[in-house]
């Protein structure tokens, strides 16, 4: 349970640095129901920490959202910004490498930056 609540805080906190969303409701509304329950999972399975697993989940959802045309290359860039930022300060290096190792790739399919 604690891992869980680290793990919504941290994607809250992404959510808001994005500077996407006017309240929390709008952020809760865009992060994909029942999403956060599999992602914990996944970066327990991994031996990921919160804050690791919150910036890779972020990055990977964005990545699909864009991938099924749910969201815009702007919007996109702002939210992998903030996973970036997030990295920078929070993730460890392992975890910053694979963040953008995923920017880099949806820019290689995209022809865009972020």
């Amino acid at each position: 349970m604690f891992y869980r609540m680290r793990f919504d805080g941290w994607i809250g906190g992404m959510l808001r640095i994005s500077g996407l969303f006017s309240n929390t409701a709008e952020s809760v509304n865009w992060w994909p129901a029942g999403s956060t329950a599999r992602w914990v999972e996944w970066g327990k399975s991994q031996g990921l920490n919160p804050a690791d697993a919150a910036c890779l989940a972020l990055a990977q959802t964005v990545a699909a959202k864009l991938g099924d045309a749910d969201m815009d290359r702007e919007d996109a860039d702002q939210l992998l910004g903030a996973a970036l930022l997030h990295a920078r300060q929070n993730a460890s290096r392992e975890v910053h490498a694979r963040l953008l190792e995923i920017i880099t790739t949806l820019n290689h399919h995209k022809g865009e930056s972020v």
